[in-house]
């Protein structure tokens, strides 16, 4: 086999496995376990002033985590909130194109059923490490039959009598996971909630809903975990960006934006509106504004527990219904960036072009290598930031690009050649790949 051949053919495996490994199961979790350490913290930098000496005391680590993640989870005041309100209809909302019925959502505010639950329960998974109550989801089922009625009936109280939740409800043990980079900096950890059982059943039973309508709202060029979407759909449409970018007149950059802390740092006043905007039934997102507004974490560093923090911005990594609240978040980037006329994206059939796509927080962008259509990506991407208080990372965010001479358009950007072996979704893109071979 040629080398060309045999690059393409490790290069479709690769992406084969990738998306028959898109569940989050058990042998997924087990397979990124065998190559990482335990999830201990020798060491820690402070957050945000770098001259503190790095600390390796139990007692200051706690203390460095605790003050970051204290200010991850805490709303700041959008550099937006005090334009005037046609401001943020003009240039966010009148951009949406995709709503829920009338009719959608009046089921959306039907009370739940015991049908629903017990479809919910079944559908999560086993093996989960609990919350502070220390009950494992399989207790739950086994218990159901007893247990059920009296869950029902309590959810339901809170769902049409707007009831206050149970003491601790949303209160989560936060563990971190690293993710790469130096141990020593709290940024390359990610925080996961650990929730409890009776919360998760909840927030499942209101993900089904939302699934169900989900590929009505958002555009099929987001894939992540959306009924009847793949990421290979996302790997083929790189594959065939970075193709065209040569052979597009102008030529074409593909943009991979990285978000700051993506799920960490959605706006809830953000949220609520994007939601009630979209159609979702006011008792559905009063629900939602319910379940978060109760949300306290506790974090577990090296096995000690910290004190409480009051939660007042993020989807929580852990709760079933982050991927959907995330995705519909993020939908409003995607609305602006192709509604904006200055930016030229990937011509398409019937006079549309593609400017965008998406697998969960993972966002790319296309461009045509021209000033004025990079400026309008940059300039949509900052009014995102403004009013979502989504904060990209201009210095790890890359964009690929044809020639280098177009490196200059992006200022504040890495830029690196499309046949530079580029890594998107966890597939290196070789060059036979990049080259449509």
């Amino acid at each position: 086999m040629a080398d060309t051949d045999a690059e393409l053919w490790g290069s479709k495996n690769k992406t084969n496995r990738t998306a028959a490994a898109e569940q989050m199961s058990r042998t997924f979790f087990a397979r990124l376990r065998a190559d990482r350490p335990a999830s201990l913290i020798l060491a820690i930098n402070h957050p945000f002033d770098a001259s503190e000496p790095t600390t390796d005391s139990t007692q200051t680590i706690l203390q460095y985590v605790e003050e970051y993640c204290r200010y991850l989870f805490s709303d700041e005041q959008t550099a937006g909130a005090q334009d005037p309100p046609e401001t943020i209809e003009r240039l966010v909302w009148s951009k949406i194109t995709k709503k829920v019925s009338a009719q959608d959502s009046q089921r959306l505010d039907e009370p739940l059923t015991a049908q629903e639950l017990a479809a919910a329960l079944v559908d999560m998974p086993a093996a989960k490490a609990p919350g502070l109550d220390g009950m494992p989801v399989e207790h739950l089922k086994l218990c159901f039959e007893l247990l059920g009625p009296f869950l029902l009936q309590g959810f339901n109280e809170v769902w049409t009598a707007q009831e206050a939740l149970p003491p601790d409800f949303a209160l989560a043990t936060v563990i971190l996971i690293h993710k790469k980079g130096p141990l020593s900096e709290v940024r390359n950890w990610r925080p996961i909630s650990l929730l409890l059982a009776p919360y998760k059943l909840l927030a499942k039973v209101m993900a089904n809903r939302l699934a169900t309508l989900l590929p009505q709202i958002v555009d099929e060029m987001q894939t992540g975990f959306i009924s009847g979407r793949h990421i290979i759909t996302s790997l083929l449409l790189a594959r065939q960006v970075l193709w065209q970018a040569q052979r597009s007149h102008p030529p074409l950059a593909f943009v991979m934006l990285d978000f700051e802390k993506a799920y960490d740092r959605v706006s809830w006043p953000f949220l609520w509106q994007a939601l009630l905007r979209r159609g979702l039934g006011c008792q559905f997102v009063n629900m939602v504004i319910t379940l978060f507004s109760a949300a306290e974490s506790r974090l577990l560093i090296n096995g000690f527990l910290t004190q409480r923090i009051k939660v007042t911005r993020s989807v929580r990594q852990g709760c079933p219904l982050s991927p959907a609240l995330y995705a519909l978040f993020i939908e409003h980037l995607h609305d602006m960036l192709h509604a904006n006329r200055d930016l030229i994206g990937l011509p398409l059939p019937h006079g549309k072009q593609l400017k965008s796509s998406a697998f969960a927080d993972d966002t790319g962008a296309i461009t045509a290598l021209t000033p004025t259509s990079v400026r309008a990506l940059t300039t949509q991407i900052g009014r995102f930031e403004r009013y979502a208080d989504a904060k990209l990372n201009w210095h790890k965010s890359v964009a690929l690009v044809p020639d280098m001479n177009a490196a200059d358009l992006f200022n504040d950007m890495r830029v690196q050649p499309i046949t530079g072996g580029a890594v998107y979704l966890g597939i290196v893109m070789p060059d036979a790949l990049s080259n449509g071979i």
